[in-house]
């Protein structure tokens, strides 16, 4: 990743590693919460990845949701969906 001071790196680092935990079924750290933007109650995580096994490849979307609340914070909603695509020939 490259860019400017600020302008994001570090949010999509950490955002990947949430993501990685959540689909790994691991628990996220307590401070999570820290990384929902100040002013905001809750912030929103979907990627999309490509997941290749010899010749079919299939792209993956996940979402995530997740709010503050007294605790920490909740995971209001996530999903995950797949789109398989056929090979050529």
């Amino acid at each position: 990743l490259y860019g400017q001071n600020g302008s994001g790196k570090t949010s999509v680092v950490e955002a990947l590693r949430f993501v990685k935990m959540l689909l790994s079924g691991e628990e996220l750290p307590a401070d999570t919460k820290e990384y929902i933007a100040q002013g905001e109650e809750e912030c929103e995580i979907d990627v999309s990845f490509s997941v290749a096994e010899e010749v079919q490849k299939e792209t993956v979307n996940y979402s995530v949701a997740l709010k503050k609340d007294a605790d920490g914070f909740v995971i209001t909603h996530d999903s995950c969906s797949e789109k398989r695509e056929h090979p050529c020939c």
